[in-house]
């Protein structure tokens, strides 16, 4: 736990002479710091987590119509190359009204897969969310996809 000022002290926990990052985390998402050496007693470290990202829309059939109680899944892009960052994913369930909310996210491209059940019946385009930004992208489901 960190300090009012956000100061920490990890004393007697590494071998002298080791290499660290430290990584932080919170509802924002995560950060790291650069590399630094545990011997030098009055390092100063600092890590800063990045701007709350909102990737927000609703889920829509078809025809228009909302679809509530539906899990989406996103998945990390890489928006110049469309390879995938890492294998990490966040679900979430759509409301009553087909409305979803990814708080929290990475600012770089995503791709959302409407799932039913364990299977993916649609996955979108990536779509690209930069750092603080609040991201509205709307799913229209196409007939195709059941």
């Amino acid at each position: 736990t960190s300090q009012r000022d956000g100061s920490i002290a990890f004393p007697g926990v590494h071998q002298v002479g080791e290499s660290l990052r430290i990584e932080v985390s919170g509802h924002t998402g995560a950060a790291f710091s650069e590399p630094f050496r545990s011997d030098d007693a009055e390092a100063v470290v600092e890590v800063r987590l990045p701007s709350e990202s909102r990737l927000v829309g609703t889920l829509r059939d078809a025809q228009g119509k909302p679809m509530p109680a539906m899990r989406l899944m996103i998945q990390h892009y890489h928006l110049d190359s469309g390879e995938q960052i890492d294998g990490s994913w966040t679900n979430v369930m759509t409301d009553t009204e087909g409305r979803y909310a990814f708080v929290g996210v990475a600012p770089v491209g995503h791709k959302i897969t409407v799932m039913r059940g364990n299977e993916g019946i649609y996955t979108t385009d990536i779509v690209g969310v930069a750092e603080g930004e609040q991201k509205r992208f709307d799913i229209r489901m196409p007939a195709e996809a059941r």
